[in-house]
């Protein structure tokens, strides 16, 4: 951001702090059979009022914008702005009419096509008609392993929680004055908290160092490092049985420090 005296600024400006508006919130998908349509509502970002140019202030993209359900605007904020916030917008099930049906008086001069045919009797043997049992085998339909929205997997039969935490996405990284960095990325739901490590060689086998950060967190800041080049990657985890269960790692990003 090049216009900073239009603000009181004090250092690095999240992109929690946006306001973002989508031109459109609800779409109806479209019968397409290639899922090549693409549902892209404009998108405006203010910060205190003012409202931030695309490019240099900053970008964003879609996620999951093709068929019916919940489509993802992600806007990540550039120079001055870092982060990134995330709004939703849905895509409705396409609408479908319902199938044609001739006129019973079609081609036939507008008579009736058929006679109203006799009236059957009712059963009169007085036998009520047999009721099907229930299966009482016991056994579920289902087998194997159900998995939840949060990353928790269930073993059928055992009652047990094995928590397998997702891979964090996402993450980015940007030198703040001071020689700090500042690592941010996307929020899980369900989950204890982060775990961020970072290191001076991509294999993180010097100067490597971990941080640990809140479950409410999308960003860690980071303080006296050298002027050097550092890696950085985050996993998240769950606490289940009183120890840690880990994620994977993100990807590895790198930022070299020069302020």
């Amino acid at each position: 951001m090049n216009r900073l005296d239009d603000y009181d600024f004090n250092g690095r400006i999240y992109a929690d702090a946006f306001e973002i508006k989508l031109s459109q919130y609800t779409y109806t998908e479209i019968n397409d059979p290639s899922r090549m349509h693409a549902f892209k509502p404009d998108v405006t970002v203010y910060y205190e009022g003012e409202k931030l140019v695309y490019g240099q202030d900053y970008t964003y993209r879609y996620e999951d914008n093709y068929t019916q359900g919940t489509a993802y605007v992600d806007v990540t904020g550039k120079d001055f702005f870092v982060g990134t916030q995330r709004v939703s917008f849905q895509i409705l099930p396409a609408e479908e009419d319902p199938p044609y049906q001739e006129p019973s008086w079609w081609g036939n001069g507008g008579k009736p096509t058929s006679t109203p045919g006799a009236t059957s009797k009712p059963n009169t043997t007085g036998k009520p008609t047999a009721t099907k049992k229930p299966s009482t085998t016991g056994k579920s339909s289902t087998t194997g392993k159900k998995r939840t929205r949060t990353g928790v997997v269930i073993k059928s039969g055992t009652g047990t929680a094995v928590v397998t935490p997702k891979k964090v996405k996402g993450i980015r990284v940007s030198n703040l004055k001071g020689k700090k960095a500042v690592v941010s990325w996307y929020k899980q739901e369900d989950m204890s908290g982060y775990q961020i490590q970072y290191a001076q060689n991509k294999k993180f086998t010097k100067g490597k160092k971990k941080l640990s950060a809140s479950k409410s967190s999308a960003f860690c800041i980071i303080t006296r490092l050298k002027k050097k080049t550092y890696y950085f990657r985050v996993r998240t985890y769950k606490y289940s049985g009183g120890s840690r269960k880990y994620g994977k790692w993100s990807k590895v990003v790198k930022v070299k420090i020069k302020l």
